[in-house]
């Protein structure tokens, strides 16, 4: 039961740039990269700035390596019949791993749908501040439950493969130009503080939530992957798309930190800071709110509906019980709407997220899968010798993960409830 629907929330996470055949290497690539860019890249600049510039670049170098070795790993537990990471979960444990998969994977899902409703309504209060914040999202939930109806994902998709992609990359570039043009403005850079180090040891955990979220594309690789034209390219594709993501996001990292330093740490994001202080908003200022909220509104859609069928399903909701249907899915943009109302704090929102669910699609299912599957005999080690030193390799790093994601979720809460 939850194969079928599962499998659909991890493919609708890919942007359809699929050919006749299988897609190229090139567009796997950008496949990859487009998994991993979004509103999770707002959070970093501030994820340097709270574990200090030293600790902060570290940490963004550290997580990208791991992040490599981890979509490898899952590369390694892929057979010619797999087509996605639930596949994995269920060669590996059979049913639990497939439980496993979905409840990570459509928590993160709907954890981000609420992020998103969170960045509708504090953008939309920057244009417009004459209403309260809870009036804007209320506002969206009106335009976002016809779309949450939608059954067939091919039109949502096409839009989020389209305006959405395009909002993706304005977003990008503009942060990237803020932050340099404002770094090297003397009066605008005057109050740039840069710290080497964070205030406390516990400062880098949401540091390690934001960059894990940021860093997921394990949750979309393996169906990239399979949708292959040469399955030989397999390990380069991933080692190009995860290298071009790491440099996207160092950019962006580099741009803001130059250009705020540790004043970031005061802001929810990278947006915020680029709008803070100006009586009026410039070019860019104007381009990043537009770009952030075309691109909230496209991926919202894309990313609940995958949910809204594993709900649909655990209730037995036929797909001619429209009624039904479509409570079920309002019922689930009240709920990220109300979280968005009570808990309208970006930063814990995505340390959170972060620590625990992306944590466990990330940082954890890949090397206990890995693992299990060595000792089942597949994929099969050149020596026993090898196998102990990769699974301790594994078991030292899952510890750390763990370590991050706890101190990511103690910093996260005090920030939540605020």
């Amino acid at each position: 039961m939850l194969t079928t629907q599962s499998t659909e929330s991890i493919e609708t996470l890919k942007v359809e740039f699929e050919s006749a055949g299988g897609q190229s290497n090139f567009y796997a690539v950008a496949n990859i990269v487009l998994t991993g860019v979004g509103v999770g890249m707002l959070s970093l600049p501030g994820a340097v700035s709270r574990a200090g510039y030293a600790f902060g670049f570290a940490l963004l170098i550290y997580s990208g390596i791991v992040g490599t070795l981890y979509t490898q790993l899952l590369r390694a537990c892929m057979k010619p019949n797999t087509r996605n990471y639930e596949h994995i979960g269920r060669d590996a444990f059979g049913r639990w791993g497939v439980v496993a998969v979905a409840f990570g994977v459509n928590g993160g899902l709907l954890g981000s749908c609420c992020l998103l409703v969170v960045l509708l309504g504090e953008n939309s209060l920057k244009l417009y501040d004459g209403i309260r914040l809870e009036c804007w999202v209320l506002i969206w939930v009106i335009v976002l439950l016809p779309i949450s109806w939608l059954r067939n994902m091919k039109h949502v998709g096409y839009i989020s493969g389209t305006v959405g992609t395009a909002s993706v990359i304005i977003l990008m570039v503009t942060i990237i130009y803020a932050g340099f043009v404002r770094a090297a403005d003397d009066d605008a850079g005057i109050d740039s503080v840069y710290e080497p180090y964070p205030k406390s040891a516990l400062g880098l955990g949401i540091s390690f939530g934001s960059m894990t979220l940021a860093y997921t594309v394990t949750c979309a690789s393996t169906t990239v992957l399979h949708d292959m034209k040469d399955a030989s390219a397999h390990r380069r594709v991933i080692y190009w798309g995860v290298g071009l993501l790491g440099l996207v996001y160092f950019l962006v990292s580099l741009s803001g930190y130059i250009g705020w330093g540790a004043s970031l740490s005061k802001f929810h994001n990278i947006i915020d800071a680029i709008t803070e202080g100006t009586p009026t908003y410039g070019p860019e200022a104007y381009l990043c709110i537009s770009s952030i909220l075309v691109l909230c509104l496209t991926h919202y859609a894309v990313l609940l509906n995958p949910v809204s069928r594993i709900v649909e399903e655990a209730f037995r909701i036929d797909e001619h019980q429209l009624f039904k249907s479509y409570l079920a899915r309002s019922t689930l943009v009240a709920f990220t709407a109300i979280t968005a109302i009570f808990v309208p704090n970006f930063e814990g929102l995505v340390g959170l997220l972060g620590s625990v669910c992306y944590s466990l699609i990330h940082n954890f299912y890949p090397s206990i899968f890995y693992i299990r599957l060595v000792l089942l005999g597949e994929p099969r080690e050149c020596s026993r010798w090898m196998m102990m030193m990769k699974i301790a390799g594994l078991g030292l790093l899952m510890i750390i993960s763990f370590i991050g994601s706890v101190c990511g979720v103690y910093e996260a809460i005090p920030i939540l409830v605020k």
